[in-house]
Protein backbone atom coordinates (compact mmCIF):
# COMPACT_ATOMS: atom_id res chain seq x y z
CA UNK A 1 0.00 0.00 0.00
CA UNK A 2 0.96 3.40 -0.54
CA UNK A 3 2.69 5.55 2.19
CA UNK A 4 -0.01 8.34 3.20
CA UNK A 5 1.18 11.95 2.88
CA UNK A 6 0.88 12.08 7.10
CA UNK A 7 2.89 9.18 7.40
CA UNK A 8 5.89 11.41 5.57
CA UNK A 9 4.94 14.29 7.64
CA UNK A 10 4.92 12.54 10.93
CA UNK A 11 8.17 11.27 10.78
CA UNK A 12 9.83 14.29 9.31
CA UNK A 13 7.65 15.94 12.93
CA UNK A 14 9.39 13.55 15.32
CA UNK A 15 12.36 13.70 13.51
CA UNK A 16 12.80 17.86 14.18
CA UNK A 17 10.13 18.27 16.97
CA UNK A 18 9.99 15.65 19.67
CA UNK A 19 11.06 16.49 22.84
CA UNK A 20 14.97 16.13 23.48
CA UNK A 21 14.93 13.55 26.23
CA UNK A 22 16.66 11.11 24.95
CA UNK A 23 20.39 12.09 25.89
CA UNK A 24 19.45 13.04 29.09
CA UNK A 25 18.09 9.41 29.96
CA UNK A 26 21.36 7.96 27.85
CA UNK A 27 22.92 10.15 30.32
CA UNK A 28 21.63 8.73 33.27
CA UNK A 29 22.01 5.14 31.98
CA UNK A 30 25.41 5.53 31.82
CA UNK A 31 26.44 7.04 34.67
CA UNK A 32 23.62 3.93 36.46
CA UNK A 33 25.71 1.51 34.96
CA UNK A 34 28.89 3.32 35.77
CA UNK A 35 30.34 2.25 31.88
CA UNK A 36 33.67 4.36 31.17
CA UNK A 37 34.06 2.80 28.25
CA UNK A 38 31.49 2.15 25.12
CA UNK A 39 30.58 -1.69 24.58
CA UNK A 40 30.94 -3.21 21.38
CA UNK A 41 27.37 -3.71 19.92
CA UNK A 42 23.64 -1.64 20.63
CA UNK A 43 20.36 -2.26 19.38
CA UNK A 44 17.74 0.50 19.60
CA UNK A 45 14.29 -1.38 19.20
CA UNK A 46 11.67 0.98 17.76
CA UNK A 47 14.27 3.71 16.78
CA UNK A 48 11.97 6.12 15.10
CA UNK A 49 13.43 8.95 13.55
CA UNK A 50 16.38 8.14 15.09
CA UNK A 51 16.36 10.62 18.16
CA UNK A 52 16.65 7.53 20.91
CA UNK A 53 19.19 6.12 18.84
CA UNK A 54 22.21 9.24 18.69
CA UNK A 55 23.14 9.21 21.58
CA UNK A 56 23.85 5.56 22.11
CA UNK A 57 27.18 6.33 20.08
CA UNK A 58 28.42 7.32 23.55
CA UNK A 59 27.63 3.77 25.15
CA UNK A 60 28.66 1.60 22.16
CA UNK A 61 30.94 1.41 19.26
CA UNK A 62 28.59 0.02 17.06
CA UNK A 63 24.57 0.34 17.03
CA UNK A 64 21.90 -0.84 15.15
CA UNK A 65 18.60 0.80 14.82
CA UNK A 66 15.68 -1.50 14.04
CA UNK A 67 12.36 0.08 13.55
CA UNK A 68 9.47 -1.16 11.63
CA UNK A 69 7.78 2.00 9.68
CA UNK A 70 10.22 2.73 6.99
CA UNK A 71 9.35 6.51 6.33
CA UNK A 72 11.28 6.97 10.08
CA UNK A 73 14.25 5.50 9.08
CA UNK A 74 14.52 7.95 5.77
CA UNK A 75 15.01 10.59 8.78
CA UNK A 76 16.60 8.31 11.07
CA UNK A 77 19.96 8.42 8.97
CA UNK A 78 20.24 11.88 9.10
CA UNK A 79 19.76 12.04 12.60
CA UNK A 80 22.25 9.39 13.79
CA UNK A 81 24.53 8.66 10.70
CA UNK A 82 27.01 6.58 12.53
CA UNK A 83 24.28 3.79 12.95
CA UNK A 84 23.10 1.00 10.91
CA UNK A 85 19.23 0.48 10.37
CA UNK A 86 16.96 -2.26 9.77
CA UNK A 87 13.19 -2.26 8.83
CA UNK A 88 11.83 -5.14 10.74
CA UNK A 89 9.44 -5.96 13.56
CA UNK A 90 10.70 -6.78 17.08
CA UNK A 91 8.53 -10.28 17.22
CA UNK A 92 11.50 -11.50 14.76
CA UNK A 93 14.81 -10.26 15.37
CA UNK A 94 16.87 -10.49 12.14
CA UNK A 95 20.34 -11.05 14.07
CA UNK A 96 22.19 -14.32 15.69
CA UNK A 97 22.21 -15.15 19.33
CA UNK A 98 24.37 -13.24 21.94
CA UNK A 99 24.77 -10.63 19.59
CA UNK A 100 24.40 -7.28 21.46
CA UNK A 101 25.89 -5.96 25.01
CA UNK A 102 23.14 -2.77 25.01
CA UNK A 103 19.53 -3.10 23.71
CA UNK A 104 17.14 -0.20 24.52
CA UNK A 105 13.62 0.40 23.93
CA UNK A 106 12.20 3.98 24.12
CA UNK A 107 8.44 3.74 24.28
CA UNK A 108 8.25 1.18 21.68
CA UNK A 109 7.39 -2.32 23.79
CA UNK A 110 4.28 -0.36 24.81
CA UNK A 111 3.02 -1.42 20.74
CA UNK A 112 4.50 -4.91 20.80
CA UNK A 113 3.06 -8.35 22.35
CA UNK A 114 5.78 -8.24 25.04
CA UNK A 115 5.48 -11.94 26.21
CA UNK A 116 6.87 -12.76 22.32
CA UNK A 117 9.48 -9.66 21.96
CA UNK A 118 11.34 -10.01 25.55
CA UNK A 119 12.21 -13.68 24.59
CA UNK A 120 13.63 -12.90 21.25
CA UNK A 121 15.46 -9.67 23.07
CA UNK A 122 17.12 -12.04 24.81
CA UNK A 123 17.95 -14.65 22.76
CA UNK A 124 20.11 -11.68 20.96
CA UNK A 125 21.37 -9.99 23.93
CA UNK A 126 24.82 -10.81 25.20
CA UNK A 127 24.81 -13.14 28.79
CA UNK A 128 25.89 -10.24 30.70
CA UNK A 129 24.07 -7.67 28.48
CA UNK A 130 21.74 -5.13 29.79
CA UNK A 131 18.27 -4.16 28.17
CA UNK A 132 16.91 -0.93 28.55
CA UNK A 133 13.55 -0.09 28.50
CA UNK A 134 11.98 3.44 29.08
CA UNK A 135 9.43 6.55 28.53
CA UNK A 136 8.07 9.42 29.29
CA UNK A 137 4.99 10.83 29.21
CA UNK A 138 3.55 13.60 27.19
CA UNK A 139 4.55 17.06 28.17
CA UNK A 140 1.45 18.43 29.12
CA UNK A 141 1.92 20.47 32.12
CA UNK A 142 3.60 23.67 33.54
CA UNK A 143 5.87 23.79 36.37
CA UNK A 144 4.53 26.49 37.77
CA UNK A 145 0.69 26.90 36.74
CA UNK A 146 -2.24 24.55 35.33
CA UNK A 147 -2.64 26.68 32.02
CA UNK A 148 -0.99 24.13 29.82
CA UNK A 149 -2.96 21.07 31.97
CA UNK A 150 -6.21 22.62 30.81
CA UNK A 151 -4.96 23.46 27.02
CA UNK A 152 -3.91 19.57 27.08
CA UNK A 153 -7.17 18.51 28.12
CA UNK A 154 -8.97 20.90 25.22
CA UNK A 155 -6.36 19.46 22.75
CA UNK A 156 -7.16 16.15 23.46
CA UNK A 157 -10.76 16.35 23.50
CA UNK A 158 -11.15 18.61 19.75
CA UNK A 159 -8.86 15.77 18.15
CA UNK A 160 -9.51 12.34 20.33
CA UNK A 161 -6.87 9.33 20.37
CA UNK A 162 -7.62 6.19 18.84
CA UNK A 163 -7.22 3.06 19.80
CA UNK A 164 -3.62 2.01 18.14
CA UNK A 165 -3.05 -0.62 20.55
CA UNK A 166 -0.64 1.31 23.24
CA UNK A 167 -0.46 -0.89 26.04
CA UNK A 168 1.38 0.54 29.43
CA UNK A 169 4.30 -1.02 30.16
CA UNK A 170 4.82 -0.97 34.34
CA UNK A 171 7.19 -1.76 37.34
CA UNK A 172 4.88 -4.34 37.46
CA UNK A 173 4.48 -5.65 34.32
CA UNK A 174 8.17 -6.05 33.56
CA UNK A 175 7.93 -8.12 36.51
CA UNK A 176 4.99 -10.31 35.92
CA UNK A 177 5.52 -10.28 31.97
CA UNK A 178 9.21 -10.57 31.39
CA UNK A 179 10.18 -13.96 29.38
CA UNK A 180 14.01 -14.41 29.56
CA UNK A 181 15.15 -11.80 30.99
CA UNK A 182 14.74 -10.54 35.06
CA UNK A 183 13.54 -6.37 36.03
CA UNK A 184 16.60 -5.50 37.99
CA UNK A 185 16.17 -2.15 38.52
CA UNK A 186 12.52 0.38 37.83
CA UNK A 187 13.46 4.22 38.57
CA UNK A 188 11.17 6.67 37.72
CA UNK A 189 11.84 10.24 36.63
CA UNK A 190 11.24 14.16 35.83
CA UNK A 191 12.82 16.14 33.57
CA UNK A 192 11.75 19.78 32.40
CA UNK A 193 12.43 21.26 28.78
CA UNK A 194 12.26 25.01 27.86
CA UNK A 195 9.19 25.72 24.94
CA UNK A 196 7.99 28.92 23.45
CA UNK A 197 4.24 29.08 21.73
CA UNK A 198 5.70 28.10 18.38
CA UNK A 199 8.32 25.29 19.86
CA UNK A 200 5.09 23.35 21.78
CA UNK A 201 2.76 23.71 18.71
CA UNK A 202 5.47 21.83 16.45
CA UNK A 203 5.73 19.51 19.30
CA UNK A 204 1.94 19.22 19.71
CA UNK A 205 1.79 18.33 15.98
CA UNK A 206 3.64 14.99 16.69
CA UNK A 207 1.10 13.77 18.52
CA UNK A 208 -0.65 10.64 17.72
CA UNK A 209 -3.78 12.02 18.04
CA UNK A 210 -2.76 14.56 15.37
CA UNK A 211 -2.16 12.24 12.93
CA UNK A 212 -5.52 10.44 13.53
CA UNK A 213 -7.30 13.63 13.39
CA UNK A 214 -5.69 14.01 10.19
CA UNK A 215 -6.60 10.94 8.68
CA UNK A 216 -10.45 11.23 9.39
CA UNK A 217 -10.17 14.22 7.35
CA UNK A 218 -9.02 17.40 9.12
CA UNK A 219 -6.82 19.08 7.17
CA UNK A 220 -3.11 19.69 8.74
CA UNK A 221 -2.94 22.95 8.62
CA UNK A 222 -6.38 23.75 9.95
CA UNK A 223 -5.05 22.07 13.53
CA UNK A 224 -1.75 23.91 13.03
CA UNK A 225 -3.73 26.89 12.75
CA UNK A 226 -5.80 26.25 16.49
CA UNK A 227 -2.98 25.18 18.20
CA UNK A 228 -0.97 28.12 17.42
CA UNK A 229 -3.74 30.57 17.99
CA UNK A 230 -4.88 28.92 21.43
CA UNK A 231 -1.22 28.13 22.78
CA UNK A 232 -0.62 31.88 22.17
CA UNK A 233 -3.05 32.48 25.02
CA UNK A 234 -1.21 29.56 27.24
CA UNK A 235 2.07 31.13 26.66
CA UNK A 236 1.43 34.52 26.99
CA UNK A 237 4.57 35.50 24.89
CA UNK A 238 6.87 33.47 27.47
CA UNK A 239 9.07 30.67 27.54
CA UNK A 240 8.13 28.22 29.66
CA UNK A 241 9.71 24.97 31.46
CA UNK A 242 7.16 22.09 30.44
CA UNK A 243 7.26 18.56 32.77
CA UNK A 244 7.99 15.39 31.50
CA UNK A 245 7.79 12.38 33.76
CA UNK A 246 9.19 8.66 32.72
CA UNK A 247 10.95 5.54 33.75
CA UNK A 248 13.62 4.04 33.26
CA UNK A 249 13.57 -0.18 33.88
CA UNK A 250 17.07 -2.36 33.50
CA UNK A 251 16.94 -6.35 33.08
CA UNK A 252 19.34 -8.97 32.57
CA UNK A 253 19.16 -12.31 30.78
CA UNK A 254 17.98 -14.42 33.67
Amino acid sequence: MPLMYEDEAMAKGYARHRPALHPLIIAEVRNRLRWHHPVAWALDVGCGSGLSMAPLTALAERCIGLEPAAPMLKWARTIAPGGAFVCAKAEHLPFPERAFDLITAAGSLNYVDVACVLPELARVMKRDGTLIVYDFTHGRSFADSDRLDAWFEAFTARYPRADDGWRPITRESLKNDARGVRLKAFEPFTQTLTYDAASYSDYAMTESNVRQAISNGHPAFQIRNWCEQSLRQVFQGESKAVVFQGYIAYLQIR
